[in-house]
């Protein structure tokens, strides 16, 4: 037998009729097919149907009670016959080449994931949703058509018109029935094929049209479905949370989330969407009518699929800590006494400024986290504290062992310290001041701060060539490597970067620092970390701005007002200068 189609079924008489008979009309041999459908426990006379062409030999049968589509797809292959199963909606109309399509992809031999096309089987959507639908379905194979090759991971997943040899998923364990008993069960599937390294490809002539047949309620229970659905996809497959619609949710500002949260804490809220999306479904013909009718659809979907997430993982809270984590990354140069070199580079903070910052975080409830609990936190979903701050000193100036370092750990804090490698114990060219040692450097790592290179020399690194910023990337983490320290993090000179000194970077470190404002999330680049650099004449309002947001506007209202001052000052000195020389 070369292929098994495997269509589960749940009260959809009509619908499967029609897939049905768009299955007996293929171009491909019947002794070489298949069809098996699963009966799911259907109440709309599904199975007398099917009985009918089960005794003609037509269709093999399974009725068992209902425990879900998944259950039902993995029934269907364990009864399969077939070196390929194609799996198949109820709700499709096939093509009369999508089986002889599918088994000539596979007749290379090379076991793989074959996915077709899903089009829509009307070309006039009646309601927002089925327009929606046919907008995503065509946006979708619009890129695939473009270029052909899948891309991780949206195209990872095996799901309606998609085939793969029985042993292959039996290999990978089939369908996960017990955490995606409805839906999801495609591309949990898909995400571990592609990981054991299954090849994917899409073949634009198997084609199948989609009948849309959801009536509204179903429809909105499927989309807070398709929320619990991403949390646990993300709760399986953690790397999967930075690209998940969730994490742009939690981390938008506070205003869209305070809304989003009251919205999908009850169902008020939508139910009144649902209600509203009804009534502009029946004025589409109304231009306005229908812009505002589409808004609201996309703004009742994602508030019921958070609604759904929110239901899935238990608390606002829980959410928050999978996909909502912000992190401020304050920087720090030299801590201790002035001179009249360190001031007029406003890389000086004494150390009683820098003992009411760090007790004033303390009293705000911030808890510093290494560069090392971000990484596990974005990679794998490890807890760190509810309000993260992360506090980073460059250049290992000695005098942080006197007047912060000590300070942090008697708080219970911790910070990272980023080497100038080739400058330990020595002084710097631009003020004269004293490096750290190698071996105090190793000292305060085994004391539980984490260490970070900062490249040799401290050039700009973005004017160098690229063996030089090779050596001065490479050479730094080897020099901390024979001290026996193990540099995770990078921050950059000056925080210059581009392309090519990322690229550099990258595989040599795992995080890397800049000198941009912001906040971090799960969505931003690893090695293009946002940090702030606290000011002398920072207030404790400055510091709090900055902790909260990423950057300070008073700082930048000061720099402004800084600025225009001196543009007055200078303009009224060559005004002055003109008046004496009349």
């Amino acid at each position: 037998m070369r292929i098994s189609v495997v269509i589960p079924t749940y009260n959809r008489r009509r619908a499967l009729a029609r897939c049905l008979d768009t299955l007996f009309e293929q171009d491909f041999s019947p002794i070489d097919r298949e069809l098996i459908v699963v009966v799911d426990g259907s109440r709309d006379g599904t199975g007398e149907m099917l009985r009918l062409l089960c005794n003609r030999g037509e269709v093999f049968v399974i009725e068992q009670e209902n425990k879900g589509q998944t259950a039902a797809l993995n029934t269907g292959v364990a009864a399969a016959n077939g070196e390929i199963i194609l799996f198949l909606d109820d709700d499709l109309l096939c093509d009369r080449a999508l089986l002889s399509t599918h088994v000539a992809a596979h007749d290379k031999g090379e076991p793989m994931v074959v996915f077709g096309k899903m089009q829509p089987a009307s070309s006039r959507p009646s309601s927002f949703a089925e327009r929606w639908n046919s907008e995503a379905l065509e946006k979708y194979y619009s890129r695939l058509d473009q270029n052909s090759r899948p891309v991780w991971p949206d195209d990872a997943w095996l799901g309606p018109n998609c085939s793969i040899p029985r042993k292959v998923f039996q290999a990978a364990g089939g369908y996960d029935s017990e955490l995606f008993p409805r839906r999801g069960e495609d591309v949990d599937l898909g995400l571990r094929l592609w990981k054991m390294g299954v090849p994917f490809k899409f073949e634009p002539r198997a084609i199948t049209s989609h009948s849309w047949v959801k009536f509204d309620r179903q429809l909105w229970d499927d989309f807070q479905e398709d929320g619990a659905i991403s949390v646990a996809i993300c709760g399986k497959h953690p790397e999967m949370r930075s690209r998940s619609w969730l994490t742009s949710v939690m981390t938008a500002s506070a205003w869209k989330r305070y809304i989003a949260v009251v919205a999908a804490s009850g169902r008020a809220g939508i139910m009144s969407l649902r209600v509203l999306v009804r009534i502009f479904d029946r004025l589409t013909s109304v231009p306005w009518a229908a812009a505002i009718g589409a808004r609201l659809f996309l703004g009742g979907r994602t508030i019921a699929m958070l609604s759904g997430a929110h239901r899935h993982a238990g608390s606002w809270r829980q959410l928050k800590n999978l996909f909502g984590r912000r992190l401020a990354v304050l920087l720090y140069h030299h801590i201790g006494p002035c001179s009249s070199v360190t001031k007029p580079l406003s890389l000086t903070i004494t150390a009683s400024q820098f003992r009411r910052h760090v007790r004033w975080l303390r009293w705000r409830g911030y808890e510093t986290v290494t560069p090392t609990q971000w990484l596990a936190w974005c990679s794998t979903a490890t807890p760190i504290p509810d309000k993260p701050i992360l506090l980073t000193f460059d250049d290992a100036y000695a005098d942080i062992a006197n007047h912060a370092l000590p300070l942090l750990e008697e708080l219970g804090f911790t910070a990272t310290i980023f080497v100038i490698t080739g400058w330990t114990g020595r002084s710097t060219p631009w003020d004269g001041l004293q490096l750290l040692t190698m071996n105090g450097i190793s000292d305060w790592s085994r004391r539980g701060f984490e260490i970070g290179a900062h490249t040799r020399t401290h050039p700009d690194l973005t004017t160098v060539s690229d063996d030089v910023a090779a050596d001065e990337v490479i050479g730094s983490r080897e020099d901390l490597r024979k001290a026996g320290v193990k540099a995770l993090s990078f921050a950059y000179p000056y925080g210059c970067y581009d392309d090519r000194i990322r690229k550099a970077v990258d595989g040599v470190f795992s995080l890397a620092f800049t000198c941009d404002e912001g906040l971090n999330t799960l969505r931003t680049n690893p090695l293009i970390l946002n940090r702030t650099m606290v000011q002398p004449g920072d207030t404790i309002l400055d510091l709090e701005l900055r902790s909260a947001l990423g950057w300070s506007p008073l700082n930048w209202i000061r720099s402004r007002f800084r600025l225009r001052t001196r543009f007055l000052l200078a303009w009224q000195r060559i005004w002055r200068l003109q008046r004496r020389c009349q």
